[in-house]
């Protein structure tokens, strides 16, 4: 399949496209706060609701592009391997030039991926977390990437076997293969996505919020760890409850409002010292 070909038909099925990468997005984020709110799968719908109202459809729309689009040239590279690797060009040559193509080959899947992947870390903020995260999935998709090439390497060839003699075919199998299990896999465990959208950072998605309130007719500071969903000048909209530090779990989650007299203050990605919790 070309690039033109490639290219039409996402365009002829874009509707569809949308809508699965949408409704996919939707399970995923239903799924991942369901398991760190302890199972509470009313809760997690209620929060990623509200979620999505916040940001918006405009944002939505982007992250979903930007996604639908780096997900396409890495895949497309990948796919592409095998037909780079078995160019006519290149059979028959010395040893020492066959070597020499497949680095090449294996070199620029990596370098798509890892360009794809900079542009994910950039948009997710993760530039500015600790360097150690950035070093781990830098490695962790540069081995995924060379398992990647080497599968669609040796498969190709292999579903000659089965009577499968059309590349096109043999390739679209993979295809489906490939994406079926790229579904499967967030799916499976879907609390590994906030930590992928928080940059690494597990509880990068709560906040310690503080300021004064008036308790009981008198001024007090208050500091709790919460989940906001959306801020005004007067207070914050948020998820709050139990948190577990050691489990990383939530329980009794509950939708409030916290009302603040004179501002008040928010720490991202942290959680407020246990002795000052909820007071």
């Amino acid at each position: 399949m070309s690039i033109e070909n490639y290219l039409k038909k996402i365009k002829d099925y874009w509707v569809l496209i949308s809508v699965g990468s949408f409704a996919l997005m939707i399970a995923l984020l239903v799924g991942g706060h369901s398991s760190v709110f302890s199972g509470d799968i009313g809760a997690s719908i209620e929060y990623v609701q509200a979620y999505i109202s916040s940001m918006g459809i405009t944002k939505i729309a982007v992250i979903l592009v930007v996604f639908m689009l780096s997900f396409t040239v890495l895949f497309f590279m990948l796919a592409y391997a095998s037909r780079w690797w078995f160019e006519e060009k290149w059979q028959g040559k010395s040893i020492p030039k066959i070597i020499l193509w497949a680095g090449v080959v294996y070199a620029i899947c990596i370098l798509d991926t890892l360009f794809t992947v900079s542009i994910f870390t950039f948009l997710s903020g993760g530039y500015s977390a600790a360097s150690s995260i950035a070093i781990y999935f830098y490695i962790y998709f540069f081995i995924a990437t060379i398992a990647l090439v080497t599968f669609f390497i040796l498969v190709v060839p292999i579903l000659r076997w089965p009577g499968i003699r059309v590349e096109r075919i043999r390739r679209s199998w993979i295809t489906r293969f490939f994406v079926i299990i790229m579904i499967i896999v967030p799916l499976w465990q879907p609390e590994n996505i906030l930590s992928v959208i928080n940059s690494g950072n597990d509880e990068g998605y709560m906040v310690c919020l503080s300021g004064n309130r008036n308790i009981n007719g008198k001024s007090e500071f208050f500091e709790k760890t919460v989940i906001p969903v959306s801020y005004d000048s007067r207070g914050v909209q948020v998820f709050s409850g139990n948190y577990d530090k050691e489990t990383k779990k939530w329980s009794n989650i509950r939708r409030g409002y916290i009302y603040f007299d004179q501002g008040y203050e928010v720490k991202l990605g942290e959680t407020c010292p246990e002795r000052a919790e909820g007071k």
